[in-house]
């Protein structure tokens, strides 16, 4: 589960996020419309003009409104951004949680030390395999593990950096 976000921290999100995935930098894009907010904020929020877009999980949906309405949402620590892959459709909202994957001859403790110069602290290894792992920033920032995410995809034998996005399901 991702940490909470103080309010103060909400508006520290990037607009993009790049990323090391087997040998290319990809991105998410911060979709300016659309935001996470929790199922039970949403009776408080009835005044402002929002549409409820696609559910996340049981205590999380995607809204759409305008732009201004949304940055407001997340600066007042109301709402998470949500991104889209490349550009794409969909909606996506971070956990906090990056996967990260070295060269198969390595170990991802062995990189311990250039994670925390990252930024970065391993909190779950892979349950079968040295090479991988789930970190977190060490701040539990999940707006800074965003931003730091890229720096990952540039310590030599990192072959995968890529941070956990949940997926929306549209609604019906």
């Amino acid at each position: 589960m991702a940490p909470r976000e103080p309010k103060n921290q909400m508006s520290s999100f990037p607009r993009n996020v790049s990323f090391a995935k087997d040998g290319n930098t990809v991105q998410y894009r911060q979709q300016l419309t659309r935001a996470c907010v929790q199922s039970k904020q949403l009776d408080a929020m009835s005044d402002e003009t929002l549409t409820v877009v696609a559910d996340i999980d049981e205590k999380r949906v995607i809204i759409e409104s305008t732009a201004g309405e949304v940055d407001d949402l997340i600066r007042s620590g109301r709402a998470m951004p949500a991104y889209s892959y490349e550009g794409g459709p969909v909606s996506f909202v971070p956990t906090g949680r990056v996967f990260l994957r070295v060269d198969r001859d390595s170990r991802v403790v062995d990189y311990k030390t250039e994670l925390r110069k990252a930024g970065f602290a391993i909190t779950e290894p892979h349950p079968r395999f040295d090479f991988a792992a789930w970190l977190t920033a060490a701040s539990e920032q999940t707006g800074e593990a965003l931003r730091l995410c890229k720096a990952l995809g540039e310590i030599a034998g990192v072959e995968n950096a890529e941070p956990e996005m949940l997926s929306a399901s549209a609604r019906r």
